[in-house]
């Protein structure tokens, strides 16, 4: 203990001081003005502020705070321990003691924080000069002053509360200071965030429940770099110096991360309040804006443009992924990748960018309203054919071409998508008929609106066969499939499977000689794997789980159209279509369909024939696929 804050020298302050300690533990009304006691503490010798912490040892003493059975009686509000406290406080904090003697006031002073911090709505309401707000900023400012010395930081993380009086100081400082003024306070306000351990519950009371108010804190605090209210959003080049205050916020943003990573809704609903925001946005129009400087790039901008790119990754990974990869690059986002890839070789965020065009974007491009916001970007995307030598590292070359001839594929597809008029072919949905028709010609199953007849004999034929046991279920994935995708996603997706299937039919037959060879009566699913942006084929059989952590080989859905597929003597295939989405995937039961099972059954009878070690001839393929060209495979 500090020597001057022991028990016998508590009746040693100089006299003006005790009438000060006398006169600010009278009763309310009559209290003095807390500005008195501050004059007292600005007194420029250490000695002498010394001389006055006994007041404060005093009057901090934890056995005056009241207990929630003493705050139900009306008077307590009037009682003079209480108010000399509250007025005690914020001279303390905004007075820089010497900080040796934090050790010594800690455990007066914390009791007495917690209890404001918990019982602040009653206190405001009941004592009209008494706003907790400024104090909880207040306290920072102190635990700023007393931050760097000795041990006064672990003590101060120590309490994981003091993370949530931290985020409702930050909300004051945003709203009532210049906070370009307080590059200190908002650094101590991230440490506290980050060390003091705080659980979920914790910061969940320093914003009353709503994530969404971190993300509106983290929007503000960026607003005077990247202004979202201007159109165009662009970086405030004049602000450059600033950046400290995007680089902040972004660590606040990774601590609170950190906290709510153990809750998937909570880590949820801040992504995806941080994406509404502009949060994306912001940091994409940043690391544009700072790779432009007149004054060339400085370490801590370098540091900062990392930092940027892991968050914009991490959110790009996240349950909002797509949303904000659309945002981001509408934004700029492959302007900035071609503006870092120009950076020296061996630094840090070219491993950022690697990872962006060869795991992200590639698994951008299977969805349609994505690929839009590529098609207006394609001369970029062509730039590694026209002037690869802006690309100083392999690997980012590398990675931008293989990204680049995918998208520009995709893009392709796309045009072809759109440029359809007319119906689609489908198939009648009585598997024993197979008739393939406009889309228009068929009629519509009056209960799931899912499965499709081309009369009312096969509607019939099909209800007693079992369609009658399981409308029910082809209603339900039509509502799930619905709630994830729009009408033309899905409509895309399924064109692009079947796209891709045209393209990989060497492989898929490989893989059903493999499985016919050993077991021709098993019915053998396919699955289109887009995970990675790219197609994987393989082939599984379908009443084994062999889909990883997939549930849908469990659902009543795909056992339905497993059992189809058995009716169906080769006129229906078993096909799963996996594509990313949010944090894992979707998979889609999207079944191809022919008129006649015969091309299967031969398949069937080579692969028996000739064993699995067979490798089809060009000749025998060549036939194999002008047969089934001539069958018109659709998808349902």
């Amino acid at each position: 203990m500090h020597p001057l804050l022991r028990l016998q020298n508590l009746e040693k302050p100089p006299e003006d001081a005790l009438k000060i300690a006398s006169a600010v533990t009278v009763a309310f009304p009559n209290r003095p003005s807390s500005a008195e006691l501050f004059d007292f503490f600005q007194l420029t010798k250490v000695d002498a502020k010394l001389e006055y912490l006994p007041i404060y040892y005093h009057v901090l003493d934890p056995r005056r705070i009241p207990t929630p059975e003493e705050l139900e009686d009306p008077n307590i509000v009037t009682h003079g321990n209480l108010a000399a406290t509250l007025l005690c406080t914020n001279p303390l904090f905004r007075t820089l003691v010497p900080p040796d003697v934090l050790p010594d006031l800690w455990p007066h002073l914390w009791p007495w924080i917690d209890f404001i911090f918990t019982f602040d709505d009653f206190l405001t309401e009941n004592i009209k000069w008494f706003f907790p707000a400024p104090m909880y900023f207040n306290f920072i400012y102190f635990c700023s002053a007393m931050w760097d010395h000795g041990e006064n930081k672990d003590i101060i993380v120590s309490n994981p509360r003091c993370a949530a009086i931290a985020i409702r100081a930050w909300a004051w400082l945003l709203d009532h200071d210049d906070v370009l003024e307080r590059g200190r306070h908002i650094l101590i306000i991230q440490s506290i965030i980050h060390q003091s351990g705080a659980t979920l519950d914790d910061i969940l009371d320093a914003v009353e429940g709503r994530l969404d108010e971190i993300a509106r804190l983290v929007m503000r605090q960026c607003a005077p770099l990247v202004p979202l209210n201007q159109k165009p959003i662009t970086f405030q080049m004049d602000q450059e110096e600033n950046t400290w205050l995007l680089e902040y916020a972004v660590g606040i943003v990774a601590c609170l991360d950190q906290v709510t990573n153990h809750s998937i809704a909570a880590s949820r609903r801040l992504c995806t309040a941080l994406v509404s925001f502009g949060f994306v946005e912001t940091l994409t129009v940043s690391c544009y804006g700072l790779s432009l400087s007149s004054n060339g790039l400085s370490h801590a901008q370098r540091r900062a443009i990392h930092g940027f790119l892991s968050i914009l990754i991490g959110i790009f990974e996240g349950p909002k992924g797509s949303e904000a990869l659309q945002l981001s690059v509408e934004t700029g986002l492959l302007n900035v990748v071609l503006q870092h890839a120009q950076w020296p070789p061996s630094h840090v965020v070219h491993e950022d960018l690697v990872s962006l065009m060869n795991e992200l974007l590639p698994r951008s491009t299977v969805y349609y309203h994505t690929l839009s916001k590529f098609r207006p970007l394609v001369p970029m995307l062509e730039i590694v054919d026209k002037t690869p030598q802006i690309f100083r590292v392999d690997s980012v070359c590398d990675a931008w071409k293989s990204f680049s001839e995918l998208c520009r594929e995709r893009l392709r597809a796309q045009a072809v998508f759109d440029s359809k008029v007319g119906p689609s072919s489908r198939a009648c949905d009585n598997v024993e008929c197979g008739k393939l028709l406009p889309k228009n010609d068929f009629k519509r199953c009056a209960g799931c609106s899912s499965v499709l007849y081309c009369s009312r004999e096969c509607q019939r034929m099909d209800w007693r066969s079992g369609h009658r046991n399981s409308c029910i279920w082809h209603l339900s994935n039509r509502h799930r499939i619905r709630v994830i995708f729009s009408a033309k996603e899905y409509s895309f997706l399924r064109f692009l499977m079947q796209q891709d299937y045209c393209s990989q039919k060497s492989i898929f037959v490989a893989h059903l000689f493999r499985h016919w060879a050993s077991n021709p009566n098993e019915t053998v699913a396919s699955l289109f794997d887009y995970r990675s942006g790219r197609i994987e084929v393989t082939c599984f059989e379908a009443d084994l789980d062999e889909a990883d952590d997939s549930e849908i080989c469990d659902s009543e859905y795909y056992k339905d159209i497993e059992k189809r597929v058995e009716r169906s003597a080769g006129r229906m295939t078993l096909d799963v279509m996996r594509v990313p989405y949010g944090t894992g995937y979707r998979d889609l039961i999207l079944p191809l369909r022919r008129e006649t099972g015969r091309i299967e059954a031969d398949l069937k009878r080579i692969s028996q024939a000739m064993g699995s070690s067979f490798k089809i001839s060009p000749q025998l393929y060549d036939a194999i696929e002008s047969a089934m060209r001539e069958e018109g495979r659709v998808t349902r």
